[in-house]
């Protein structure tokens, strides 16, 4: 007898991605409600119960990720919300509202990334702030942060996206806020808010636009849509500036970046995580998850490779004026994301989303740091410090292979990554996209090389009332996080090999651009401008000096966040009136009622009450639940206005 002996089909094959996907979303939900239940009143039960719902996301998103690179496909799971009848008759007649998860090469490596900053973050944060007021508020919005990042990472659709959008907003301004009781946290949380909500009104608008030109939320049937020819460019082009404009809020980008610096008035771990893989990423995001419609537009991704262009020269070159160690590494972070959205606009998809994915842990990896030398030195002003790399060597070191990372030092992973986004423009040559990369890249290794040589090179300053000798290294957990996040920050970019087939631009790719491999000139050309920036910032180090004029202009990103806040100002006065008068009108008479029940909530069991700042933690995430039925009102209105 004959036969073909077949091999048995292995977990890759058998395990469902979406399964995997709809895990590692619920698992972070799952740990932050247990610990609003059950663990809010024990720091060390809230502790254990982060760890374990981060793990088990970073093991969910690493099987999906293993799944999608043996087998890339695209894969949607997913149920009515809610279903509105328009009165048309064909396919026309119902549109329904519909939550679910995505699977695909690209939400898949950007949750894998996500899973484990977001766990490292948090073992950090054991040890940096477990003794201190609010840890455990810090740890429930951490988690609250990464849940919301990972729903918009796996949203299949651009109602879904602003549910999870809207929640990040709130988790990144508790973040930022975490020391409410100083007045500069206090307003820096107020300043990130205004930005941020921009950005939420902008995608909430986007997503009325598309549902009235369209009738269809879902990414790929927009994709479709897109190339279908019933919609002018001059409307493909609004939707996509429209788009544009929520991401630029998030990602801190031009004009709406003055929020950046405002990120560092929370906790280091806190930092890293809005700065790292969830706020500050989810824009980059949402432009990669939305590319089908800036390709269908060349005139948006011009607009969207200036806008990132001079987003990464301008945040360059502020950083190289900073005299804060955090506020430079901020600039440094906006310079990087901005380098990333001119590559898409482009054309260097794959390119781009792997700095993306390597650079996550790179920034992440500085801002835990920078949260160990201010620890260490009680200062974050770089005229202080000096001399760190012989006083912290975990420190020192771990940071300069971030920033070396991120210079595009070779063999280190943004060397690989910057590479490949230079070999898809290399042939053929664009100008002058290509000039504009050049000069970011140059500039951002000249700030960043700045800032270590001003902090860990040299003597160290001295100050009164303070012994240098007394300086210590990150310890304990601290520690580890910086050396398991060093990890792939040296190794993460080795994925741009083929690696037969299942290189990363093998399997995150556009269908429609023919991917790019990686050439050894292209890596060369990246790390010629990467050692040539770092030795431009080498030389300057602690005697680079600014007249004080040009240097309180740099400082101050040339006052262009004073100039957007005095618009807004403007802007709002109108507005202003107008709620007033819902205020004094509607508003005082709800809130009578509301004292009555704040009597009755003040009976609730001990076990539900952690204290004001928890209690004001949850409200506003309440507020936003909030936010987001008067969302679906404006939704269901747009439906029968269409019918």
């Amino acid at each position: 007898m004959t036969g073909v002996l077949l091999a048995a089909r292995g977990p890759l094959e058998t395990w469902s991605p979406t399964l995997m996907a709809q895990l590692a979303l619920l698992l972070p939900a799952l740990a932050a409600l247990v610990v609003v239940t059950f663990t809010i009143d024990s720091r060390r039960a809230t502790a254990v119960t982060a760890f374990l719902g981060t793990a088990g996301m970073l093991l969910c998103a690493g099987v999906m990720a293993a799944i999608e690179v043996a087998h890339p496909g695209h894969a949607e799971t997913s149920f009515t919300f809610l279903q509105f009848f328009t009165g048309q008759s064909g396919t026309a007649s119902e549109f329904g509202l519909n939550l679910g998860v995505v699977a695909d090469p690209l939400g898949a490596v950007m949750l894998l990334a996500l899973a484990l900053t977001s766990l490292l973050v948090i073992v950090s944060a054991l040890d940096s702030v477990r003794r201190a007021d609010g840890f455990i508020r810090l740890v429930l919005v951490s988690l609250t942060a990464t849940f919301a990042m990972a729903g918009v990472i796996l949203s299949p659709n651009y109602f879904e996206t602003l549910l999870f959008w809207m929640l990040l907003s709130a988790s990144g301004y508790l973040l930022v806020g975490h020391w409410w009781g100083l007045p500069a946290a206090a307003a820096a949380a107020r300043r990130a808010f205004l930005y941020l909500a921009l950005g939420d009104a902008l995608l909430l608008v986007a997503i009325v636009y598309a549902f009235f030109r369209f009738q269809d939320l879902n990414f790929g049937h927009l994709s479709l849509a897109y190339r279908g020819g019933k919609v002018s460019s001059n409307g493909l082009l609004i939707l996509a500036l429209l788009v544009l404009g929520a991401a630029v809020s998030k990602s801190a980008q031009l004009p709406l970046h003055a929020w950046l610096t405002d990120a560092v008035e929370a906790p280091a771990p806190a930092a890293a995580l809005v700065l790292g893989p969830t706020l500050a990423s989810s824009g980059v995001y949402l432009v990669a998850r939305t590319y089908d419609l800036f390709h269908a537009s060349p005139r948006a991704l011009a607009v969207l490779a200036v806008v990132g262009g001079a987003s990464a020269i301008m945040a360059a070159v502020w950083a190289l004026g900073q005299r804060n160690l955090k506020h430079g590494l901020a600039f440094a972070a906006m310079s990087n994301l901005g380098l990333i959205l001119l590559a898409l606009g482009l054309g260097a998809f794959g390119g781009a989303l792997l700095h993306l994915f390597t650079s996550v842990f790179a920034v992440a990896l500085l801002f835990l740091a920078a949260g160990a030398v201010g620890a260490g030195l009680r200062t974050e002003r770089l005229a202080e410090m000096g001399g760190l790399l012989r006083r912290m060597p975990v420190t020192g070191w771990t940071t300069l292979l971030a920033m070396a990372s991120l210079c595009g030092i070779p063999p280190l992973a943004g060397s690989w990554s910057k590479g490949a986004i230079w070999a898809s423009l290399l042939s053929p040559l664009k100008e002058p996209g290509p000039i504009a990369l050049g000069l970011a890249s140059l500039l951002l290794a000249a700030a960043l090389t700045r800032l270590f040589a001003a902090a860990f090179l040299g003597e160290t300053a001295r100050r009164r009332r303070f012994e240098p000798a007394r300086i210590q290294d990150a310890a304990g957990r601290v520690r580890t996080a910086l050396i398991l996040l060093a990890i792939p920050v040296v190794v993460a970019g080795v994925w741009a090999l083929p690696l037969g087939g299942h290189g990363f631009l093998n399997v995150v790719r556009f269908p429609g651009l023919k991917p790019t491999p990686l050439t050894a000139a292209g890596v060369g050309l990246a790390s010629l401008l990467g050692l040539l920036g770092a030795g431009i910032g080498w030389l300057g180090g602690r005697a680079w000096r600014w007249p004080e004029p040009v240097g309180a202009a740099l400082e101050s990103s040339f006052y262009l966040g004073h100039a957007v806040a005095a618009a807004a100002r403007r802007g709002s006065g109108a507005a202003a009136s107008g709620l007033g008068w819902i205020e004094r009108r509607v508003l005082d008479g709800a809130l009578a009622g509301f004292e009555e029940a704040g009597a009755l909530a003040g009976r609730v069991p001990r076990r539900l009450r952690a204290g004001r700042a928890e209690q004001s933690s949850l409200g506003l995430l309440a507020g936003v639940v909030l936010v987001i039925a008067l969302a679906l009102l404006l939704v269901a209105w747009a439906a029968r206005v269409t019918g």
